[in-house]
């Protein structure tokens, strides 16, 4: 598998956020929660990979991306997609799933 370098990131962040990638890349906090965000799917001792599986080396991307969260608008954006999707949380408290939020 091919590490995910932080221009490639940057590229999809941009899209993903709508802020310039150019812009993402002069900010120091983007650019070290990424850089170690990128890095953990890497991580090993010698010549064994602490994480040998594609699904491992996804799921560490995924979950080190979520909580290190270097996008500086990702909790207004998650924020505002949830408060003002009305009909969906009204949709899911509807249902038969009991769901925290409906609590």
């Amino acid at each position: 598998m091919d590490p995910v370098d932080l221009a490639t990131f940057s590229v999809v962040a941009e899209i993903h956020s709508g802020i310039d990638a150019s812009r993402l890349a002069r900010m120091d906090r983007v650019v070290q929660l990424a850089s170690s965000a990128l890095a953990a799917p890497l991580a090993g001792y010698g010549e064994v990979e602490l994480y040998p599986s594609l699904a491992d080396k996804a799921a560490i991307y995924a979950s080190r991306i979520m909580r290190n969260h270097p996008l500086p608008v990702a909790a207004r954006r998650i924020y505002s997609a949830r408060t003002n999707s009305s009909a969906a949380s009204t949709a899911r408290c509807s249902s038969s799933v009991s769901w925290p939020a409906c609590r």
